[in-house]
């Protein structure tokens, strides 16, 4: 027994590493990585584009504070503080061969009109299918996008 130890132990390790195949697992993943702070495999969820806007925002928001890291994980540092625990699920709400749309319900949430509670988060999710992965795109809101160009300097 104590010499399969390892196979099992290394097996079960590659398993957790395997990239989602479905648009819930590809958000699960997302939700864990941002709430453990594990920024490398939160980025490698994102769908190129949502990426590039983050990193540009998080450029103009690192900028203006001082900070000289990585814009990219200084903008998901502070999308950490926005995710609500715990997770209590992620449903598929549509899919289509290259785009899906997860509904998400998170937080501390009662049985009844969970979105009439402060603490509780019922949310959306659109992701694309990119090279056989499902990817997260960001759905930013309007004044964000519109403030995009100034903190970039556009």
């Amino acid at each position: 027994m104590r010499r399969w130890l390892p196979v099992v132990a290394f097996a079960i390790l590659a398993a957790c590493q395997e990239p989602p195949s479905d648009p819930a697992g590809t958000y699960r993943a997302f939700h864990f990585a941002i709430a453990e702070g594990d920024w490398n495999r939160a980025v490698g969820l994102l769908a190129p584009e949502t990426r590039r806007v983050f990193e540009e925002v998080g450029r103009g928001l690192a900028e203006a504070v001082g900070y000289s890291d990585d814009p990219l994980t200084f903008f998901l540092r502070g999308v950490r503080a926005t995710v609500r625990t715990p997770l209590h699920e992620v449903e598929v709400i549509e899919q289509q061969a290259s785009r899906a749309t997860v509904r998400v319900k998170a937080g501390k949430c009662d049985r009844q009109d969970e979105r009439r509670q402060p603490d509780c988060s019922v949310t959306e999710v659109v992701l694309e299918r990119v090279d056989g992965r499902w990817l997260i795109v960001a759905d930013l809101p309007d004044v964000l996008r519109e403030s995009i160009g100034s903190l970039t300097g556009g």
